[in-house]
């Protein structure tokens, strides 16, 4: 608690310096330059994205889980999936097992489209860290692998 003290009568207060404030502009910045690239491409939209490479990191999953994983809203989840539907990019295929469930799967067409835009997702994560060492890559890698654990741990609680 002294410490504390004693780091706020040194330093004023600076947003720009504030760690949730700057995790936000990074992530609005780098997500919106990339969806610029991808949107314009693909003519996907960033939770369409989002849900596209979810999908294309498994064989099926539902519509639930991606809402978990991903920290989506189930509505931006479900108008996502319509949107991917409606262009033949994924289906949904019955859970024989419960009836009231289904898998989403990316259709031919969308395992085309997710093998086009992963190569520029690649490209596109490898200039953003340009700028950074070896090293630094790691540490950053490491850092931000911790605290989306702890996020994922608080999620589960609540």
């Amino acid at each position: 608690m002294a410490t504390r003290r004693k780091a706020e009568a040194r330093e004023p207060f600076s947003l720009r310096g504030f760690l949730p404030y700057q995790l936000a502009v990074l992530a609005d910045y780098t997500s919106t330059r990339f969806s610029e690239l991808y949107s314009k491409k693909f003519g996907l939209s960033i939770p369409e994205w989002r849900v596209l490479a979810t999908v294309g990191e498994r064989a099926m999953l539902r519509a639930k889980d991606i809402e978990a994983e991903r920290h989506l809203h189930k509505t931006v989840v479900s108008r996502a999936i319509a949107k991917l539907r409606a262009r033949g990019l994924v289906e949904l295929r019955s859970n024989a097992e419960d009836r009231r469930e289904s898998f989403l799967m990316l259709t031919a067409k969308g395992r085309k489209l997710y093998s086009e835009i992963i190569p520029l997702a690649r490209v596109y994560s490898d200039q953003i860290l340009a700028p950074l060492s070896a090293a630094e890559r790691a540490g950053l890698e490491r850092a931000i692998a911790r605290m989306m654990q702890r996020v994922d741990a608080e999620r589960q609680r609540s």
